[in-house]
């Protein structure tokens, strides 16, 4: 038996100093400053759910279709697991705002300080899950740690790499989805690597120390028991332990209980999972089984996969159990007794797996190529993915069949198949480079394809290639476009892809509960921008107003015949156009109009890029007629927008190429429009403007999302 040398635990466990550095910078950025939105999974399956069942206004949130009930369509995803990882953290903020250790000191327009609001804000909704999220990190952090020193890596470089990653600092502080899937799944590698290698390093209880002070191993090569060298303290003879010969039985399920439950909570967190967990769970149930005799060896490997169940079977009970109760709105024990009985269970995977294999709904969510991840993988993981490409090639050059003198063709097969069993499955690096490419390739044959789908893949990238950047013969250069591509993508990702959106939230919300503004109906519109999640604003409408003391006093001298005032987002997407968009607040404003006069008091606001300007009449001097006459007809039933605010910095890559026009002060689809003497008119106007300013002007003016007032 291979000897496994002894390792100072605790002088090991001690993490580089760089790697404290990183991970408190970290930390800093997820507390005071991301504000990209990189995704709108990042929000819709889960926190915008969860807040409004926490903050009682799960009727103004927006729920997506993967929680509905839709035609004979069911859920597909479980709300156990979110619950536990967002829904902790906006329990506790609740908790806390409502004993007033949250509180918003701005004062009303009379300056009564009687009316301050024991507030939950917009901008606390956002980065305090992220917060709770940054925490739930370190657990990779510790299992790549742990890992290291199981495989006898160089850890300082690994845990370097992975810090330093963009993914890690923007993608795994956020409240996806793929990122409670990483975590589980750097536990599954852990869990893996340390039930792999308790095969071959002996447990505490059989290892002797001698006379000179040296560990030394008990296990005889030639018998089939294990002799304990050491005298009982209650008997003169040796104790002894039998043991199969080939197989370590203390240890051949070795913690497969856990191993069971990560797996359980990785298929009901996204049901891919089992894409992933498919290479370590083969290498688990073969490892360590060093026989020739196929009948042993399937033995074995069926016994490893039915000891996971002991604690897979409990755990995916119970997570349907959470999501029947969730779904169906469950509220007795009777009621839940029947919808067991009855087998009328939320089974969330296998609705996911049911509605996925229908081509018609993949289709729905966008078709790409088949080389579309590749391209993926170097947006994630930069030069990195050449490295490893790299390694594998010359790691597989190097194993070669021994060539055997072996009449019979099956007895030969069954030599290569035993020898490449060897090789491989007993070889952790091969493991790695497997639970890399194995799930690249399975995805790449889905339809759909996202980059944060390959984020689990971090993990064995950065135990095989980190040794490159920040081994001792790790290069300089590649150390250097390391840092430069992932601190280039963390400004892109982390602060200005789609950037404006929730800083015009923070902004709204903060309109929607000022004090002025309480008996006013509101309507927001988000044009050309990613859905805006309604929770940010909903939820500190709903929970805010309950507190707030002035609002309650308006509401009681209105009496009870006065309905609460309305606030609605309105999501046109990216693919909505100027028709849709005058169309929505002409219907707004139908709702309001009694005869010649206002029924009730209203605002409608719009949210939309810059780049969007030249098609919104955003200014009364772009009427540049000199008739007046042609300038009123112009100005009846007219909708003007006047910008109140700019969110800077937002980049929107769908409208990369109009933003690009934009410093060129080039607008092709007004010209594309100019079809009217308003159009005309409104084209000279925001050209006018363009060239006015200079480069770094239109930069800023670029690149920025626009709050408007409409002005009907």
């Amino acid at each position: 038996m291979q000897k496994t040398p002894l390792i100072d635990v605790k002088k090991s466990l001690k993490p580089p100093k760089q790697w404290i550095y990183l991970f408190t910078f970290r930390i800093v950025l997820n507390l005071f400053s991301q504000r990209s939105y990189i995704h709108p999974d990042e929000f819709f399956q889960g926190v915008e759910i969860i807040s409004g069942d926490i903050f009682s206004c799960s009727d103004k949130v927006y729920k997506a279709w993967e929680f509905q009930f839709k035609d004979d369509q069911q859920p597909i995803r479980n709300m156990a697991i979110p619950y536990f990882f967002y829904g902790i953290p906006l329990y506790f903020l609740k908790i806390l705002s409502s004993l007033g250790a949250i509180k918003d000191y701005t004062k009303n327009p009379n300056g009564l300080s009687d009316f301050n609001l024991i507030t939950v804000q917009a901008n606390t909704l956002i980065y305090y899950p992220r917060l709770f999220m940054t925490f739930y990190s370190l657990i990779i952090d510790f299992c790549l740690l742990k890992i290291s020193l199981l495989c006898d890596f160089d850890h300082n470089s690994v845990l370097l790499m992975f810090a330093s990653s963009y993914i890690t600092n923007v993608y795994l502080t956020r409240t996806f989805s793929n990122t409670i899937e990483t975590i589980l799944f750097s536990i599954l590698i852990f869990l893996i690597i340390k039930s792999i290698k308790s095969q071959y390093v002996l447990d505490e209880k059989f290892l002797v120390e001698s006379k000179d002070g040296n560990t030394q191993s008990v296990i005889s090569s030639n018998t089939n028991e294990i002799q304990i060298n050491k005298k009982s303290p209650r008997s003169s003879k040796n104790s002894s332990i039998k043991r199969f010969k080939f197989f370590d039985i203390y240890k051949w399920n070795y913690l497969s209980n856990w191993i069971g439950i990560v797996v359980s909570l990785g298929v009901f967190n996204r049901p891919t999972f089992i894409i992933y967990a498919f290479v370590p769970l083969v290498y688990w149930t073969l490892n360590g089984l060093n026989n020739s005799n196929f009948k042993i060896l399937i033995t074995y490997s069926f016994k490893r996969i039915f000891s996971i169940g002991k604690f897979f079977l409990p755990t995916s009970f119970l997570l349907v159990l959470f999501d029947t109760i969730y779904f169906f709105k469950i509220d007795s024990l009777n009621e839940l007794i029947y919808h067991v009985k009855n087998y009328k269970l939320i089974l969330t995977p296998y609705n996911f797996f049911l509605y996925n294999s229908k081509t018609s709904n993949l289709k729905e969510h966008g078709e790409h190529a088949s080389y579309q991840h590749l391209i993926h993988c170097f947006l994630l993981f930069g030069f990195n993915s050449l490295i490893l490409l790299f390694i594998t090639i010359q790691f597989f050059s190097k194993i070669s069949i021994p060539s055997q003198q072996i009449d019979s063709k099956i007895k030969r097969i069954k030599s290569i198949i035993f020898y490449l069993y060897q090789e491989i499955i007993n070889n952790l690096f091969c493991y790695f480079i497997f639970s890399f490419f194995l799930p690249l390739i399975v995805f790449s044959a889905v339809s759909h394809k996202e980059p944060r789908f390959l984020l689990p893949l971090l993990i064995p990238i950065c135990l095989l290639t980190s040794h490159s950047l920040f081994g001792v013969n790790g290069s300089k250069f590649f150390r250097f476009l390391w840092y430069f591509f992932n601190f280039l993508n963390l400004i892109i990702y982390g602060y200005l892809h789609q950037g404006g959106v929730l800083t015009s939230l923070i902004h709204i919300q903060k309109i929607f509960t000022h004090d002025s503004n309480l008996e006013l109906d509101q309507h927001v519109i988000f044009y050309h921008t990613y859905m805006p999640p309604r929770y940010l604003v909903q939820a500190p409408v709903s929970f805010n107003l309950i507190n707030n003391k002035k609002y309650q006093f308006e509401m009681g001298k209105l009496g009870n015949n006065q309905t609460e005032p309305i606030r609605v987002i309105y999501d046109l997407m990216s693919s909505s156009d100027k028709n849709q968009l005058e169309s929505l607040i002409s219907d707004i404003r139908d709702t309001y109009k009694k005869g010649d006069s206002v029924s009730k008091n209203y605002a409608i606001f719009l949210v939309a890029p810059a780049v969007q300007e030249y098609e919104l009449t955003t200014d009364h001097e772009c009427f540049l007629t000199s008739d007046k006459k042609d300038k009123d007809e112009m100005k009846k039933d007219q909708i003007n927008y006047l910008v109140l605010t700019k969110f800077r910095f937002h980049i929107t890559f769908e409208h990369l190429s109009e933003h690009l026009d934009y410093l060129k002060c080039k607008f092709p689809q007004a010209k594309m429009n100019l079809k009217d003497k308003k159009s005309k008119e409104n084209f000279v106007c925001h050209l006018n403007k363009c060239k006015q300013m200079n480069f770094l002007e239109r930069i800023a003016d670029s690149f920025s999302l626009n709050l408007y007032q409409v002005i009907l």
